[in-house]
């Protein structure tokens, strides 16, 4: 016959799992981690004008020109605020559209509970 004295102590059970938990929670940041240098890795490459040779087959990288990006930078920026704009006047518009959606599936009214229910489901 078993005892309670038998049986492992549950405080002790509680610190394995938590400890399991941290080791996981800990690789995944780490991979995490690990993905975004890989990424920037590849992607310094990518733009770093570089020219190479693998297995007899020449590869050369995009070489970002420097000078011509400085001489557009107004221009660039030009297009981030109109693009900054363009994004909140979309989500402004999604957001009256949704509200709308949402009033007219709570409606008694059948027909604006129809057309919510059909303009949601598109």
């Amino acid at each position: 016959m078993r005892t309670t004295a038998d049986l492992p102590d549950a405080t002790n059970q509680a610190r394995i799992i938590q400890e399991l938990r941290r080791q996981k929670e800990l690789r995944f940041s780490l991979g995490v981690n690990a993905s975004y240098v890989i990424l920037m890795a590849v992607l310094v490459l990518a733009f770093s004008g570089v020219e190479f040779t693998v297995l007899g087959i020449e590869f050369s990288t995009v070489s970002l020109d420097w000078d011509f990006i400085w001489e557009r930078v107004p221009f660039i920026f030009g297009g981030v605020g109109l693009t900054i704009l363009l994004s909140v006047l979309s989500i402004s518009l999604a957001s009256v559209l949704a509200l709308l959606g949402a009033l007219g599936r709570l409606s008694k009214s059948p027909p604006a509970y129809a057309l919510a229910t059909f303009y949601i489901s598109l």
